[in-house]
């Protein structure tokens, strides 16, 4: 949202795939503080399908604790513009992503709440990933009875309801495809809640063919942020890094490790 190039970036996709069978769909992940309507509006123009907001508390007393600088009412107020505007016929579809740890457990039911009173499409509950000082003290083990008694508690409260609940508390890593047949029912319905708040179709096992990632560095990885490095975008354009051996190599071992049946499924 403060990156000058952003609607160049949202342009050139759209002039990209202009033509091409089926459409662009733009996912954006942001705190919600500078999405005032106005900017939302130039963004869904360029583009825009899919927004994810965070909000780590369902009150502004834990939210803005948890995400230093948020102001949790400032964003509420941003989220039913977004609401406003898809409810007047805009293309876009829009969520909630709420990281769980400690400091918000007993919030998850409220949450679940909270999204269905904003009239969002979607609430992703997600896990605490240990990238700083403070998820490292919040973190919950992702098996805690009292982490799945707060995704049930939320499940409940969302049940009848229109919005979507994605569990990504502890999410199955493997395709439908893949996954063995006590896991294929539970990675389904993962796969098809993840893929609705995404706006798009995702397969783990397509990801070495599907996906690339970008670091704001210009550094290139496969599959995601955590991805092997594959070059750098200041020695190579993307495609010829796309192309080259590492990717190949990561492409081959995937087919190794499948079998021709999930390789026919997930084709």
């Amino acid at each position: 949202m403060t990156a000058p190039i952003f609607p160049e970036v949202l342009r050139r996709l759209a002039r990209a795939r202009a033509g091409r069978p089926g459409r662009a769909e733009v996912h954006l992940a942001s705190n919600g503080m500078l999405l005032d309507p106005e900017r939302l509006r130039r963004l869904v123009d360029l583009g825009l399908s899919s927004l994810m907001i965070s909000i780590d508390g369902a009150t502004a007393a834990t939210n803005d604790r948890i995400r230093v600088l948020g102001k949790l009412d400032r964003v509420l107020d941003h989220v039913r513009a977004a609401v406003a505007l898809r409810d007047a016929g805009a293309d876009l579809r829009i969520g909630l992503s709420s990281v769980l740890g400690r400091a918000n457990l007993g919030e998850a039911a409220a949450l679940a709440r909270l999204a269905a009173d904003l009239g969002v499409d979607w609430l992703k509950l997600e896990e605490t990933y240990p990238a700083t000082p403070f998820a490292r003290r919040d973190l919950i083990a992702a098996d805690a009875p009292e982490l799945r008694d707060a995704v049930a508690a939320a499940a409940a409260a969302l049940r009848g309801g229109r919005v979507v609940l994605v569990d990504h508390v502890d999410p199955p890593a493997a395709c439908p495809c893949q996954a063995t047949a006590a896991d294929r029912d539970r990675a389904a319905a993962f796969r098809a809640a993840d893929d609705f708040a995404h706006r798009a179709r995702l397969a783990p096992c397509r990801a070495a063919w599907d996906q690339a990632f970008v670091d704001p560095d210009g550094t290139v990885r496969a599959i995601d942020h955590a991805g092997p490095v594959l070059g750098h975008l200041l020695d190579a354009p993307l495609l010829s890094l796309w192309n080259a051996a590492p990717a190949q190599a990561l492409r081959a071992r995937a087919i190794a490790a499948s079998t021709p049946a999930s390789r026919a499924a997930c084709a």
